[in-house]
């Protein structure tokens, strides 16, 4: 299956806007830690796509090795792999490995073209694009989540 198939296939982009719903709602989470912290921390697309990779890494069976550090961009970058890996791992019952990769392949690729000359180039497309669609990420408490399931 080639990037071209998977831009034609509406199930397919609907699993890539999920992963890339994931990279959103976790630059939410920085952006409201920060506030809330007072830190400097600022997700950027070179975070995203050492995620992004990482993840690759798990779909292909090969889990990367263990971010160690205690740095706040160690801890996102965790947790961004975390939360991809698990939207890959949802999409495993519907989808074929190949098809998960694909997707991520193509979300690297609009990475790419995105972050020419801009750390966030990217992510800040995400917040624009999610907006225009009217679309809230946010944290939600474990009182909120009872009864999604």
């Amino acid at each position: 299956m080639s990037r071209m198939d998977m831009v034609k296939n509406p199930e397919l982009n609907r699993m890539a806007m999920q992963f890339e719903m994931t990279i959103h709602t976790v630059d939410v989470l920085v952006c409201e830690a920060r506030e809330k912290e007072g830190g400097d921390f600022e997700l950027t697309d070179s975070v995203v796509k050492s995620a992004l990779r990482r993840a690759m890494g798990y779909v292909k069976g090969r889990p990367p090795k263990a971010v160690k550090g205690v740095k706040e961009r160690d801890v996102w970058l965790r947790n961004l792999t975390e939360n991809l890996w698990t939207s890959c791992q949802q999409a495993m019952g519907e989808f074929t490995r190949g098809e998960i990769l694909k997707c991520l392949e193509a979300i690297e690729d609009s990475l790419k073209i995105r972050t020419v000359g801009d750390a966030r180039g990217y992510l800040d497309y995400l917040i624009e694009f999610f907006g225009e669609m009217g679309v809230e990420a946010r944290e939600i408490s474990e009182e909120e989540t009872k009864g999604l399931n």
